[in-house]
């Protein structure tokens, strides 16, 4: 395993002391060093969703999610909790199980084996299949384990090559000091968006805010649609990595005819327990006790 040092690179007195570092190319690259340092790892998150509006019946919602991981291999278990009718009756519980062993990718979800879709294996003969058949916690602990757990692109080149994004001034986001980053609107036909990142340097270069904005061309029962998900509270751990403890996630819906956006979802995610850069047994990987 890589030495914890060594992946904070040529920027470290910048990158310790909190400060912008100079260059477009230096801050990028402090932007993936955040997204990379997390090689393996265990996760306990917990998610609590309130609806607001039509669907406000609904709330809450409560979803578990535990996330192991070695920067290969990666298993993911999430338990939800569902409002059931009439009020008050136990909360129906939903479980959903995502195993990649390095070979291939098990998916175990119980609600779906009456229709024969309970235990779904995939054989994996390229990483770039990953993103579509596994799924990461909810919340901004996305931006730290996406490139180990799913083999996409880091967050800096994903900013820059992806979606071609470009800093756009500085702005303070629950009392952190952030870099703005805003993509060009992607034109998807019938819909259009923009996405907008908030990079906090003094928390190394972690992603502190994000935003995805969508517009739809009538006719249709929503024309607007923003999601927020913003760092509410930060942790760290022993060695000084920056973590997202609490992330809070609004969403506003604008339908046709209405004068203006209103708030229709909130989940708070929490990171309830966490483990970085930790060996992991093999047992974890293996489809025993399924």
């Amino acid at each position: 395993m890589k030495s914890r040092l060594v992946l904070f690179p040529i920027l470290g007195t910048l990158l310790l002391a909190g400060k912008a570092a100079g260059t477009a190319d230096d801050v990028i690259a402090s932007i993936n060093a955040h997204a990379r340092y997390v090689e393996s790892g265990r996760f306990l998150v917990r998610t609590e969703t309130a609806f607001f509006g039509q669907e406000a019946a609904s709330s809450p919602e409560t979803t578990e999610e535990e996330l192991t991981f070695d920067g290969v291999r990666s298993r993911l278990e999430r338990a939800i909790q569902r409002p059931t009718e009439p009020v008050g009756s136990p909360r129906r519980l939903e479980t959903l199980r995502f195993l990649f062993d390095g070979e291939k990718v098990i998916k175990d979800e119980p609600s779906q084996e009456f229709l024969g879709l309970g235990h779904e294996v995939t054989a994996v003969t390229d990483l770039a299949q990953l993103p579509r058949l596994l799924s990461l916690p909810q919340g901004l602990l996305d931006a730290v384990v996406r490139a180990q757990v799913i083999h996409d692109a880091l967050l800096g080149d994903a900013l820059r090559g992806v979606y071609k994004a470009k800093q756009e001034g500085e702005e303070e986001v629950a009392g952190v000091h952030c870099l703005r980053f805003v993509g060009p609107t992607m034109d998807h036909g019938s819909w259009q968006s923009t996405y907008t990142w908030w990079i906090a340097p003094q928390k190394g270069y972690a992603l502190a805010q994000y935003a995805d904005e969508g517009t739809w061309t009538p006719p249709g029962t929503a024309t607007y649609r923003k999601d927020v998900e913003t760092v509410e509270q930060w942790m760290q751990t022993e060695d000084g990595f920056w973590l997202p403890e609490v992330t809070v996630k609004r969403t506003y819906i604008q339908n046709t005819g209405a004068a203006e956006p209103e708030l229709r979802r909130v989940d708070t995610t929490t990171i309830l327990s966490s483990a970085v850069n930790i060996p992991i047994s093999d047992e974890v990987f293996k489809v025993s006790g399924k």
